[in-house]
């Protein structure tokens, strides 16, 4: 019975500062083992949760960018989130890979998947550029 099989509950504390790039690698639901999984925000290219609350990346960290790119050979997804040069104060979000709906047998046993909280930390910061200051007020 699903509901009897406990999900082990992994979690990741990163710390990141203005320029900093996080690269996080995950399988989709096409790859062996990871039939059930999902992300939490679903829409990750654009959206994380934000007081566990999916929220788009823009209304918290403007500036920052998301890319997501697919390997078909391995069916895994390189998530890479580039942290904007302004951050005018500290923010903290995460993003949860959750695979506790998908069921492998192991050793005769049935074992469910794990899941997955990457807590993001971004610390405040900005250095003055003569001429630009990132928030597209010039003066």
């Amino acid at each position: 019975n699903v509901s009897d099989i406990n999900s082990t509950v992994i979690t990741y504390n990163v710390n990141l500062s203005r320029w900093d790039r996080l690269i996080i690698k995950y399988p989709t639901s096409n790859k062996f083992q990871f039939e059930s999984s999902f992300v939490n925000p679903f829409n990750l290219k654009e959206k994380v949760l934000y007081n566990n609350m999916p929220t788009y990346i823009d209304d918290i960290l403007p500036g920052a960018i998301i890319h997501n790119k697919y390997d078909p050979r391995t069916k895994l997804i390189e998530y890479t989130l580039r942290i904007p040069p302004y951050i005018p104060k500290h923010i903290q979000f995460a993003i949860e890979f959750n695979n506790r709906y998908t069921l492998a047998n192991y050793n005769e046993e049935k074992v469910q998947g794990n899941i997955a909280y990457i807590n993001v930390n971004v610390n405040q910061g900005y250095k003055e550029i003569s001429g630009c200051d990132f928030t597209g007020k010039y003066s």
